[in-house]
């Protein structure tokens, strides 16, 4: 029998069983398909060594007018823009200047370094930060322990009066005592911080009405309590933020880097779902306070090149329009020709129109709504999210995205944080990526790409809440779990450690499965292969029999296999774990033979 040339379409499918599909791929990790041939994805470096804290769910670009480019990071507790190789930490404040009372530090236990301090307003939350200024001098000494002017301390909170930090200079504690230093001393507080993922709000009245036993508090309900998401973008060159449930603040970058805040913008809406500014100078707001209350359908503007200026008047072009379907603003993308806004249930478009009107709003789709803040992204004029129960694009009209993995996803997504997926771009390789949290993982732990010039998708298993790519930085930028933040697709190694990369066919069957077959040889084509891959062969004999495998290592110098297996079926596995290790697998053929019935 002469070789069998095996190579699988690119992209996985996994719809159908192993004999109604055909030659398959049926399972990838960190693995694409590049101009069809299946290939390990670029690796990645650290963009900085000092990570974020907490949980970012959003990175943003931008050029700046002396051409630097920095990079700003909001997680569920902070604030970030690294510049010039520096982490700056710009998290608004809630409150300036409160007043303590004049012996308003007390020390811990003797060893401790834990200190005590009395606010009886101070309105923390464990997480926030706070920075004491003094009348006299620029260090509270006491105790063995001193506290610094100007610097953060992050807040454990104890009761409405009191909180502690961790002094992290001075020595420990020799026992409880006062501070008793002369000179008035105030206090800064930031932002309360967010919930760095869904929760579902227990207590008394969470739930239906009749769910359970009266006067009972419930350990669990269906009102969710939203995660923190950050919207960023620019205004000129200085940086925009805002957070769901927050105001938007302005970032002044003529006041230098270090030492600054974020600052609340005059006459925005007191709370916004959503925040951009579009490429005519608006800043908008998706779910709005209307000035009496909040309405999550409720779209605002502000007049054009004025984002101190959001009441509508003859002489301006600020406005609102109010989305009529839906229970909610659940996303926006912003595409070449207009920005898409998405409820949870459908889809309009809103596109600049210029005086009276500012803005033209069009409903482009109805039961097709986008399950997270960041689940939408868009790649030139097409828009791509993703729905309750199907993957989504427009391209002048609203189509579901075919897909042979459709069903695994949507049974490996973690419902219940759903509000993490993450839609980004891989614009060198034509690729939307959705990041999100899978079984019963409560954090984003893998993905999904979908291949725009293939039209095909493939998976793996990677941890990253936030991406960005344009053409501001060489490499998409994104961050982990942890909080480190990497340029992706920079070498092939995970910082300095080898990736894992496989791709798995699913069942072979020549002759259609009418025959045992001999398999002799192997012959294998891997274009660009440094360091070792292993190959693994699995053999059946009938769909229910136990399945048999055999491995090989294949180096670039490799010509042959020899596995000598028998079959009806067969598959195989290309996989490599080594650093330093790079490979696109091409066509290899296989030698066949008939063979006897045991």
């Amino acid at each position: 029998m002469p070789y069998a040339e095996i190579l699988p379409p690119p992209g996985i499918v996994l719809e159908g069983d192993e004999y109604t599909s055909g030659p398959h791929w049926q399972d990838t990790e960190k693995v694409r398909f590049d101009f069809g041939l299946p290939e390990k994805i670029g690796g990645w470096t650290k963009y900085h060594d000092t990570p974020v804290v907490g949980k970012c769910r959003e990175l943003h670009s931008w050029r700046k007018l002396d051409a630097t480019v920095p990079l700003a990071a909001g997680t569920h507790n902070y604030l970030y823009v690294y510049e010039g190789g520096t982490q700056y930490e710009v998290t608004p404040l809630r409150v300036s200047g409160t007043s303590l009372t004049t012996t308003p530090f007390v020390s811990g236990t003797a060893g401790s370094t834990t200190v005590t301090v009395t606010d009886s307003s101070h309105g923390a939350i464990d997480g926030d930060l706070v920075i004491f200024h003094f009348a006299t001098g620029t260090t509270k000494v006491f105790d063995g322990i001193t506290i610094t002017e100007d610097q953060t301390y992050v807040i454990t909170y104890v009761t409405d009066n009191s909180y502690t930090i961790a002094a992290t200079s001075g020595t420990a504690a020799s026992g409880s005592v006062t501070n008793g230093a002369a000179g008035a001393v105030t206090a800064d507080y930031t932002i309360n911080s967010g919930l760095p993922i869904t929760v579902f709000g227990p207590g008394w009245g969470a739930g239906p009405f009749g769910d359970s036993t009266w006067g009972t508090a419930r350990s669990a309900s269906s009102i969710a309590l939203a995660s923190r998401h950050w919207s960023i973008d620019h205004w000129g060159e200085d940086l925009v933020a805002g957070y769901n449930g927050g105001t938007i603040y302005q970032w002044d970058v003529s006041g230098g880097s270090a030492g600054t805040r974020l600052t609340a913008i005059s006459g925005v809406p007191s709370s916004i779902g959503f925040m951009t500014v579009s490429p005519d100078r608006h800043m908008i707001s998706f779910g709005s306070h209307d000035g009496s209350a909040y309405d999550p359908l409720l779209i605002r503007w502000c007049d054009q090149g004025d984002n101190t200026t959001w009441t509508a008047a003859a002489a301006n072009t600020a406005g609102s329009k109010r989305i009529h379907s839906g229970s909610k603003i659940t996303s926006f993308s912003k595409a070449q020709r207009q920005t898409l806004i998405f409820t949870d249930v459908d889809a309009w478009g809103m596109q600049w129109v210029g005086p009276p009107f500012t803005f033209a709003f069009q409903q482009l789709g109805t039961n097709c709504g986008c399950v997270s803040p960041k689940g939408s992204v868009s790649m030139g004029s097409v828009t791509y999210w993703l729905g309750q129960n199907n993957f989504y694009m427009f391209d002048g009209m609203v189509r579901a995205i075919p897909c042979g993995i459709r069903d695994f996803f949507f049974s490996d997504l973690n419902q219940e944080q759903a509000e993490l997926v993450y839609a980004a771009l891989n614009i060198k390789y034509d690729e939307i990526w959705w990041f999100y949290p899978s079984g019963v993982n409560e954090e984003v732990d893998k993905y999904i790409i979908y291949n725009v010039r293939l039209k095909v998708w493939y998976k793996g298993t990677l941890d990253r809440l936030a991406w960005t790519d344009t053409d501001l930085n060489a490499n998409p930028v994104a961050v982990d779990a942890s909080g480190q933040i990497y340029y992706q697709e920079d070498g092939v190694n995970d910082v300095e450690d080898g990736i894992t990369a496989y791709c798995e066919t699913g069942a072979f069957e020549p002759e259609n499965g009418n025959s045992m077959l001999f398999l002799d040889e192997v012959i294998p084509a891997a274009k660009d292969l440094s360091g070792n891959m292993t190959f693994t062969i699995y053999a059946k004999q009938y769909p229910n029999s136990t399945e048999r495998s055999k491995s090989r290592t294949v180096t670039s110098s490799s010509t042959k296999i020899r596995p000598r297996m028998r079959g009806r079926q067969f598959r195989f596995k290309w996989e490599s774990t080594d650093a330093d290790n790079t490979w696109t697998l091409g066509k290899y053929r296989v030698n066949l033979q008939k063979d006897g019935g045991r």
